[in-house]
């Protein structure tokens, strides 16, 4: 993975519900990936329930790392090598706001 990416998390070959997990990734992993490879956010299909793990969510706020939740649609890219472009929209609220995301196959 190269330093700076943006991690899409997504399930394969499951049976298990995907809203069933708050947020797909462990906050040791997530904790990892910040620091050993300085992303920039997290992709994920589904809606993420931050609230109930306040470290994960303090450990995303602090690195400024992001969380884009809803992207059922980017599991047609491949594995790796896409460019995802993530351009917020103009919102007052601070913690949620509306993006566009531009995804483009490498």
């Amino acid at each position: 993975m190269p330093l700076g990416a943006v991690v899409a998390v997504r399930r394969v070959g499951t049976t298990r519900s995907l809203a069933s997990d708050p947020f797909p990734v462990s906050a040791d992993a997530a904790q990892f990936l910040m620091d050993a490879r300085d992303t920039r956010g997290f992709v994920v299909e589904t809606s993420a329930s931050l609230g109930s793990d306040r470290k994960l969510c303090r450990q995303i706020a602090l690195h400024g790392n992001y969380v884009v939740e809803g992207s059922w649609r980017l599991a047609a890219l491949p594995e790796t090598g896409s460019l995802i472009i993530v351009a917020p929209g103009k919102n007052s609220n601070a913690t949620e706001s509306p993006v566009r995301v531009l995804a483009m196959r490498g």
